[in-house]
């Protein structure tokens, strides 16, 4: 028998075969063995890597999927609100077109980010947006509307801007800084047109000042006309009667300017004590019929008493305004028909006459300043309804009038009960 390389012996012994493993043979078979458990668990671990590995690129893959998802929400957001931001800017712009003020947004850079049509034609296309200050001087061009907005200066100022025919125009200029979230800074500058306010201002000054400077002579004038008077007969006292009337015209005039600028400059004060409306009322009828001629005023006084809280002279004065425009502007109406009432909280005088009548589209206008009831040759300045109108809101009341052409016309002031 011989020893093989692998250290077992074989041997025949009848038909079977025995194989006898040596020492060195079973270290051998060890170390493989060995060998094998090391590259199993080796592979065990490889393998768990791998499974792990695998999980985690099925997370990453989840992952991406759903980061996907939002990629694509995202997306479809943004492209949303692009078309809604364009959606605004189309809306915002059409706004900004259709305002009478002229708007500018102005970069610092000095460049126009939004021009409307209405600030081109308020500073006039070949101005450059330079004007005058409101005393007539020339702007320079670091003091120009867009040069000290650009800067992003703000101010609220006013310019002005020579017109045709030597005419000027008057403009109010605001200027004020905009930083919308993730754009550059920018200003805003507007632009109003102000003349008729300016020129409005200018005449409320002037009748003001000229009716102040007025009353003086006027006074002096009327006395002497009244001590003319006490002496003079015939023709001459016939002229001073006239002159006297004349002269008491002419205060009415100055005191419906006094009144005027009280009422446009916020100066006009009401003494308020009670009133008993009803005897007002008869007061102010009496002094008219003496001045109606053959004109009759009608007016029947109420049993129940009539308590207002109002200023005596003031309201006074509203009832004699309403009482002579009926009469003067109706003298072809044959009576002049004055009631008294009580409605619901509200004490009502109606002033009423058969007269031409006023068309429907004119009946507001006449509460305007500088509106007669009928043709330009009236007298008066057109002032006597639109102070009586403010007198009567002053105290928390109505004026309103209704007429119907060729058959009078009915002025209604309402003043609420005293409680």
């Amino acid at each position: 028998m011989a020893p093989t390389s692998a250290g077992i012996d074989t041997s025949a012994s009848g038909q079977d075969e025995d194989i006898v493993l040596t020492e060195e043979g079973l270290a051998t078979l060890e170390r493989l063995s060995d060998r094998i458990r090391a590259a199993q668990r080796q592979l065990d671990r490889l393998n768990d890597e791998l499974r792990a590995t695998i999980e985690e690129l099925d997370a990453t893959n989840d992952d991406l999927e759903a980061r996907s998802v939002e990629l694509q929400e995202a997306a479809l957001r943004l492209e949303l609100e692009r078309h809604a931001s364009k959606s605004e800017r189309s809306r915002l712009t059409a706004v900004i077109e259709s305002m009478s003020d002229g708007v500018a947004v102005l970069a610092r850079d000095g460049s126009a980010l939004v021009r409307n049509q209405a600030y081109a034609d308020l500073i006039g296309a070949d101005s450059d947006g330079r004007m005058d200050d409101e005393n007539g001087r020339p702007l320079g061009p670091s003091e120009t509307l867009e040069a000290r907005a650009s800067q992003g200066e703000e101010f609220r100022l006013v310019v002005t801007r020579p017109g045709a025919g030597g005419s000027r125009r008057w403009f109010e200029a605001v200027s004020r800084r905009v930083a919308a979230a993730g754009s550059r800074e920018s200003t805003v500058l507007v632009i109003r047109d102000i003349t008729d306010r300016s020129l409005r201002r200018t005449q409320d000054e002037f009748i003001a000042t000229a009716s102040h400077e007025l009353r003086t002579p006027l006074a002096v004038l009327t006395g002497y006309l009244h001590l003319i008077e006490r002496t003079a007969d015939g023709a001459v006292g016939e002229h001073t009667r006239r002159a006297l009337e004349h002269a008491q015209q002419l205060e009415g005039l100055i005191g419906d300017l006094l009144d005027i600028t009280r009422l446009e400059t916020g100066q006009m004060r009401y003494e308020l004590e009670p009133i008993e409306l009803g005897a007002l009322v008869h007061e102010a009828v009496e002094a008219a019929a003496v001045l109606a001629g053959e004109q009759l005023i009608h007016f029947r006084r109420p049993g129940t008493v009539s308590l207002v809280d109002g200023d005596r002279q003031r309201i006074l004065q509203v009832l004699r305004n309403l009482l002579d425009n009926a009469r003067v502007h109706a003298s072809s109406s044959g009576e002049i028909r004055v009631r008294l009432r009580r409605r619901g909280g509200w004490a009502e005088v109606a002033v009423q006459d058969d007269g031409p009548g006023i068309a429907g589209g004119d009946l507001e206008r006449l509460f305007e300043r500088f509106q007669r009831a009928s043709s330009p040759t009236d007298p008066g300045l057109g002032l006597g309804l639109h102070i009586a109108r403010e007198i009567v809101r002053g105290h928390h009341g109505t004026l309103t009038a209704t007429s119907q052409l060729g058959r009078g016309s009915t002025f209604s002031m309402r003043l609420p009960l005293r409680a």
